[in-house]
C-alpha cells in the first residue's frame, strides 16, 4: 500500500504490506504531528496524534497495545521508512527525507541484548 504522509511540508509518500508498521513509521517519523492517507481512495490509514490518543487508538484499530520497540519492530520500522519518497522536488527547509533515512539508520544499528 502507497500512503501520502499528510504533513505541513512537501507531499512525499511511504510504502509497505504492513498496516501496522506503516503506521509505526509514521508517528515516529513525524512525531504525532504527521498522519497517512492511502494513495488512491484517500482512506485514512494513520491519524495525527498531536493531542494524544496513540495508544488506545492502535488498540480499537489492531486489536492489541502498541508493540514494544525491540529489535524486531525497529527493523520493521525502517524497512518502511526505506521506502519514504517525495512527490517531487523537495521546496522545504524540513527535510522529511532525510530524517526517515537516518531514523532508518539508526534502527538498523540496533543489536539484540547479548546473553
Amino acid at each position: 500500500m502507497k500512503c501520502e504522509i499528510i504533513n505541513p511540508s512537501d507531499c512525499c509518500y511511504l510504502s509497505g504490506d504492513d498496516q501496522e508498521a506503516l503506521s509505526l513509521a509514521c508517528v515516529v517519523l513525524g512525531g504525532g504531528r504527521y498522519a497517512l492517507n492511502e494513495v488512491g481512495t484517500g482512506k485514512q490509514v494513520t491519524p495525527m496524534f498531536i493531542f494524544g490518543g496513540f495508544e488506545a487508538w492502535w488498540k480499537k484499530t489492531f486489536g492489541h497495545e502498541p508493540p514494544e520497540m525491540n529489535v524486531e519492530t525497529k527493523l520493521k520500522i525502517a524497512d518502511v521508512l526505506d521506502t519514504f519518497e517525495y512527490a517531487g522536488e523537495r521546496s522545504s527547509m524540513n527535510n522529511i527525507g532525510a530524517r526517515a533515512k537516518e531514523y532508518a539508520e539508526q534502527f538498523r544499528k540496533t543489536e539484540a541484548p547479548k546473553s
